[in-house]
């Protein structure tokens, strides 16, 4: 019962030596059983060290009731005695822009709101804080319980993009 096959010596074949995935055309590391476990960092996502999600800055939290204005005190975190200083210096920047002020937040426009959150880019010297400069500084001192909790107040956390929550890489 055993059939003659023809070997076509003209086709080529390649082999790897490495494990690799024809689906995605990426080579990977040979699987070990402590990659798969959950206790251990090897073979943990990067991104997100293994935890499946990252936390990131929620516009909802940070401006809580998009119809008031930015006079009026839109950006909660800056409502503070603390911060109001940034709230001074971003609506004299913007009445520079001949931004309306007192227009609420959502009646804004999209090149203005990026400006708020991202601040001035093409400029040396800025004249505001952005929104996300004020939180990329409390991020770097995470060692301090009053940053985490700040910033606990105001993120929210996705599923990681990097390993869509599976939590290895």
């Amino acid at each position: 019962n055993i059939q003659n096959k023809q070997i076509n010596l003209k086709e080529k074949k390649y082999f790897n030596i490495q494990p690799f995935c024809t689906f995605c055309q990426k080579t990977t590391t040979i699987i070990e059983p402590s990659f798969l476990d959950w206790e251990s960092i090897i073979g943990a996502c990067v991104k997100c060290e293994g935890l499946g999600n990252i936390p990131i800055i929620d516009e909802n939290k940070v401006i809580p009731n998009n119809n008031l204005s930015l006079k009026n005190g839109a950006i909660k975190a800056w409502n503070s005695p603390t911060f109001e200083w940034m709230n001074t210096d971003l609506l004299k920047a913007l009445q520079k822009y001949n931004v309306d002020i007192t227009k609420p937040y959502k009646e804004l426009s999209e090149d203005i709101k990026e400006l708020i959150w991202k601040g001035e880019t093409k400029v040396k010297k800025k004249s505001f804080v952005s929104i996300q400069e004020f939180f990329q500084t409390f991020e770097k001192e995470t060692y301090k319980p009053s940053s985490r909790i700040l910033l606990f107040k105001y993120r929210k956390y996705i599923l990681c993009p990097s390993c869509s929550g599976s939590r290895i890489s």
